[in-house]
């Protein structure tokens, strides 16, 4: 299949303070996705996120993330999008004036409709764990370390993985 397509997403956010010492952000917004294939189904949906984040301490915050979107999926067989809701719990550490250093747990739940009649939408549960470092070298300059550890589970046996990740990145920001 050839993936080319319109893409258009529009969001309408606030953000305030739920106290002295936790902010919350709320997204809304929708998402049209209309491709040039007539065997690619357009979809479009509503995309939300909710944030809470929390500063326990001058070096420590935790945040819950919520979030509901369509995605596009990528390498499957008549089924070119999902719904995701997913839930997001990360706490994170000042360690020095240029490091700082996160954990995550993370809780997804990807549903594929259906394509034909009679046909059972496709479920996948994953959970998670990510940690990782982020080092500011310069004022414009970052590293990043991280690690991430997922299993997936499908509503067909065949449908499970796991994956294990480790990633090193150096970026540049103006």
């Amino acid at each position: 299949h050839e993936l080319n397509s319109e893409f258009y997403e529009s969001f309408f956010g606030v953000q305030f303070k739920q106290t002295a010492k936790t902010t919350a952000s709320i997204k809304v917004g929708y998402r049209v996705r209309d491709y040039e294939s007539d065997d690619l189904e357009p979809f479009q949906g509503v995309v939300l996120s909710l944030e809470s984040k929390t500063q326990l301490t001058a070096l420590t915050n935790i945040s819950v993330l919520l979030r509901r979107s369509q995605e596009e999926a990528l390498f499957t067989v008549d089924k070119n999008f999902y719904e995701l809701n997913s839930i997001y719990l990360t706490l994170g550490r000042k360690l020095t004036s240029k490091i700082n250093a996160n954990i995550s747990s993370y809780y997804q739940l990807l549903d594929f409709p259906a394509t034909r009649v009679g046909e059972a939408d496709i479920k996948y549960f994953t959970i998670g764990f990510r940690g990782s470092v982020d080092y500011k070298i310069q004022k414009w300059l970052f590293a990043n370390v991280s690690y991430w550890y997922d299993v997936r589970t499908g509503s067909s046996e065949n449908l499970g993985r796991k994956k294990n990740v480790i990633t090193f990145t150096i970026g540049t920001a103006f």
